[in-house]
């Protein structure tokens, strides 16, 4: 099964959660998760996203400003 995370990080600390919940979705056999930074477009698979099972999305807010 894919799963997509899917998030917007500037400093690095949402990219660390959506790592978090990587992990855990990977213990599940058979799950495949990948990890797409909305910071950089560039590197975002829409292929892949709209292959998933699931897509987590936003995990988290604007703190900076």
């Amino acid at each position: 099964m894919k799963i997509s995370i899917v998030y917007v990080s500037e400093s690095g600390n949402t990219e660390k959660v959506a790592g978090f919940i990587r992990v855990g979705a990977e213990s599940v056999p058979d799950t495949e998760v990948r990890l797409f930074n909305l910071a950089k477009p560039e590197a975002v698979d829409e292929a892949y996203i709209n292959d998933s099972a699931a897509v987590i999305g936003e995990l988290g807010g604007c703190t900076f400003g």
